[in-house]
């Protein structure tokens, strides 16, 4: 059975490499191929891995399909407005007068759809007489504008296209406000249905249905007390964390401790196991004889009392997904603790393998699309690690006998055991922890050993506690709110003082990153298959030469020069980059001299544009590719024009990297761009060929600049127009 899981999760993993989605006829041709490699008992071990396969380029091709399946959603029908109807199917979020939210669409232009598309919807339009009710659950027509689910490519960045893909959102796209002769204050007063129709005879609520979640979410929100800290409760009970600030963030990157607000496997554990010994304790307290008769008493002398324990533990972990929005990552842990439970109830034994493997093969099987999601990564790896912990350091995981008390023995085994634990899941993580974020945290280990258990026993208790007692009393509900704020502050100014320390936020290019890798490795084979420490020596050894000799290699036969256009949409980024490598270099040249020489050296032309939401293309599309590379400073950074699109991201690349020479035509502080003018960069020439004065306000003024070595060249034009 194992070989038959693993070779599924191998099929459906080998899929993601082709390099484009095929039709659904291929998903249907693998399904004929499996059964005929099952027919022949030579080939039948291979019938799981054809079968992954198919089952993964099914579902794309379904995707695909959904996506391309109405006119609405080409290419060609982009600007075209359209009537949708539909429900709002997550908790709707506000930033800056803007609420987005995910939306269900049944109806388009009127007309029945043949299956229904989940969009990422925007609207700004606070005068709404609805806009502030915006909640889940409910039933409205929209005039919006479409278009495909789409995202920036670029080495290091963040894609939002397969975020978009991995919640089955095929399209994104905003809410068209009717234009109306009545002002905005007085469309605010209005408060009668017939009114509200006239002026948004458009944009209706239909049905005003909410769901308890969102009914519960708003409740909690609104006895929230005015506190900085306040969306972390929110984060903690219902995912939504789109309230925390970028400080916020920030804090928690440089202490590694982003797991702890995203409702994931540590919370459902961590809350399975408290509901578990709950309920043990309550059915042993309860007074049955006094509370039933003595027929129902005897039917339940025949029930296993264990079995109420674990239906009732089950129960209250879906109620806790059910608060999360049954997002991936609470999905993937609820799975795993059915089917754990479900084995413990029917009796049959899981050992920790199989239990894995079958959880993967029942994620892949109901949400193929979690093999894009870092977290999915994250947390097989992370089970497996502290699976593998356990295996290897079991006599540190079991109780030894003692004098002492029973009690007193069990807790401190049981705070050693997380101990040891959190010390093997930090030092093993960084790689991975490190290839997603590019950013390794040395402060994490004292972080984490503190956070992890005080966020176990305090706020996040507290702050459930606090989302079940709302609907009954709010005193209660408001104490525990506050109990948890109290306690989550205490924790934050801890965090805060580790983040402040210059070790908290290094950032780790890819080169780095492979020692990172290595090491790691190399520590594994160690611990967990039994290399001594001399052949770890001795790999090592051999790991260092084969990289020196490759990268050797490589930067002789490399091109001198690199120009890479970045995606930034709508503007401009053009980041050049050199070795500084010539070919006359002598060997009297000392090693500084050449170390000096050899370093990647970049230049900058134009930054893309940023936007008053807080979003900016420098910050999500260059800055993760300047810290990919390993870049440390700028050595220009020349700007075209004043325009938002070229210059938006100057000031964030500013402060985030040291900058040689700025070249900008906008302040007399800086280098100016003047035709006529020229610069030797490394081994290139920079000739600058326009403008004639030193402007940068319109799209004529753009610095017009030729980038050449002599035999190829590459001309910058910014937004000059034909006339130029």
């Amino acid at each position: 059975m194992d070989w038959w899981l693993i070779t599924f999760f191998l099929g459906a993993l080998l899929s993601l490499f082709l390099p484009t989605v095929p039709t659904i006829f291929c998903a249907v041709f693998l399904l004929v191929l499996t059964c005929v490699i099952f027919s022949f008992v030579k080939t039948r071990k291979y019938t799981a891995l054809i079968l992954g396969c198919a089952w993964l380029l099914y579902h794309g091709s379904v995707y695909q399909e959904t996506k391309q399946s109405h006119s609405s959603l080409k290419s060609e029908s982009i600007r075209r407005s359209l009537i949708i109807q539909g429900e709002i199917s997550s908790i709707p979020q506000l930033k800056n007068k803007t609420k987005r939210f995910n939306f269900l669409i049944t109806h388009i232009n009127n007309e029945r759809i043949k299956q229904d598309h989940q969009v990422r919807l925007s609207w700004k339009n606070p005068y709404h007489i609805h806009f502030n009710s915006l909640s889940k659950g409910q039933k409205w027509q929209f005039k919006v504008r479409l278009k495909p689910a789409h995202g920036l490519a670029n080495l290091g960045g963040f894609s939002y296209q397969t975020w978009l893909r991995k919640n089955d959102l095929v399209a994104t796209g905003y809410v068209v406000n009717s234009k109306s002769k009545t002002n905005d204050k007085q469309k605010n007063k209005t408060t009668i249905k017939g009114e509200a129709e006239t002026h948004y005879s458009d944009n209706i609520c239909i049905e005003n249905s909410v769901t308890i979640r969102q009914k519960l979410f708003q409740k909690v929100s609104m006895l929230l007390p005015h506190h900085e800290l306040s969306p972390i409760v929110l984060a903690l009970t219902f995912g939504e964390r789109g309230g925390l600030t970028k400080a916020q963030w920030q804090v928690l990157k440089n202490t590694a401790t982003q797991h702890l607000i995203a409702i994931s496997g540590l919370h459902l554990g961590l809350v399975t196991g408290g509901a578990f010994i709950f309920f043990s304790w309550l059915i042993n307290i309860l007074p049955f004889r006094l509370l039933l008769t003595s027929n129902i008493q005897q039917k339940l002398v025949r029930i296993n009392h264990q079995h109420i324990v674990i239906l009732s533990t089950l129960i209250f972990a879906l109620f806790y997904s059910y608060l999360a929005g049954f997002s991936v990552p609470t999905f993937r842990a609820l799975l795993m603790l059915l089917l754990y439970w479900s084995a413990r109830w029917s009796g049959i034994k899981l050992c920790t393998t199989r239990l894995l493997l079958i959880t993967v093969f029942f994620i892949i099987l109901f949400s193929p699309f979690s093999l894009f999601s870092n977290s999915f990564w994250l947390s097989l790896y992370a089970v497996s690690i502290i699976f593998l912990l356990i295996w290897r350091f079991r006599a540190n995981f079991t109780q030894k006998k003692s004098s002492e008390k029973v009690g007193i023995q069990k807790c401190k085994q049981w705070f050693l055991s997380l101990f040891y634990l959190q010390i093997g899941l930090i030092f093993l993580m960084i790689p991975i922890t490190v290839q997603f974020n590019h950013q390794l945290s040395l402060v994490a280990l004292p972080a984490n050993l503190v956070a992890v258990p005080w966020m176990s026993l305090t706020a996040i208790p507290l702050s459930l506690l606090s989302v079940i007692f709302a609907p009954i009393s709010d005193a209660i509900s408001i104490f525990l709110i506050e109990s948890s704020l109290l306690s989550i502050n205490l924790l934050w100014q801890y965090l805060t003082w580790l983040s402040e320390f210059t070790l908290a936020d290094m950032h780790i290019s890819l080169a780095e990153w492979t020692y990172l890798l290595c090491f790691t490795v190399l520590i594994i084979l160690h611990i967990f298959i039994g290399f001594t420490i001399r052949n770890v020596f001795v790999l090592s050894l051999a790991l260092a030469a084969f990289y020196f000799v490759y990268h050797k290699e490589k930067a002789i036969s490399e091109h001198v020069w690199q120009v890479n256009v970045m995606d930034v949409g709508q503007g401009l980024s053009v980041v050049i980059e050199t070795r500084g490598i010539e070919k006359n270099r002598t060997m009297k040249k000392s090693a500084s001299q050449y170390h000096q020489e050899k370093q990647k050296k970049v230049l900058i032309y134009d930054t893309g544009a940023s936007f008053p939401s807080g979003f900016s293309m420098a910050e999500t599309v260059l800055v993760p590719y300047l810290i990919n590379q390993g870049y440390q400073t700028i050595d220009k950074l020349i700007i075209s024009h004043d325009d938002n699109d070229h210059a938006g991201g100057l000031s964030l690349l500013t402060e985030e990297f040291r900058v040689e020479q700025l070249i900008y035509n906008n302040m007399n502080k800086y280098v100016k761009c003047l035709a006529g003018t020229t610069m030797t960069w490394e081994h290139l020439t920079l000739e600058f060929l326009w403008p004639n004065i030193p402007n940068a306000k319109h799209n004529d003024d753009s610095c017009v600049m030729k980038i050449s070595d002599g035999k190829s060249s590459v001309l910058l034009t910014g937004d000059i127009s034909k006339k130029i």
